[in-house]
């Protein structure tokens, strides 16, 4: 097999690899975000996907909501056990089952 030929295969299952890993890693979240009814529980998962954990407040301000938004949000997230809050009263997202 030519350098070239193993270098285009190589790359071909990375690309293959890398897309397997990111349909494993947020393809959950996804389905999740797809069950939130309202933009803002989406907004706030979303938020928390990619900067757990967060307080209350950094999230109102990082995403500029409203603190009723923001409290609403989170409520339908915990009641729905997707999102979970620690003794520190940060938020973290609970991992996929």
């Amino acid at each position: 097999m030519a350098g070239g030929e193993l270098s285009r295969l190589v790359e071909g299952l990375v690309d293959e690899l890398q897309t397997a890993l990111w349909i494993r890693r947020y393809g959950d979240h996804m389905e999740r975000m797809r069950s939130l009814s309202r933009p803002a529980e989406k907004l706030v998962y979303l938020f928390l996907v990619f900067s757990e954990p967060q307080s209350f407040t950094t999230i109102r301000r990082a995403l500029s909501l409203s603190s009723r938004t923001v409290d609403r949000a989170l409520r339908v997230l915990l009641e729905r056990g997707i999102v979970t809050l620690d003794l520190d009263y940060l938020y973290w997202v609970a991992p996929p089952h």
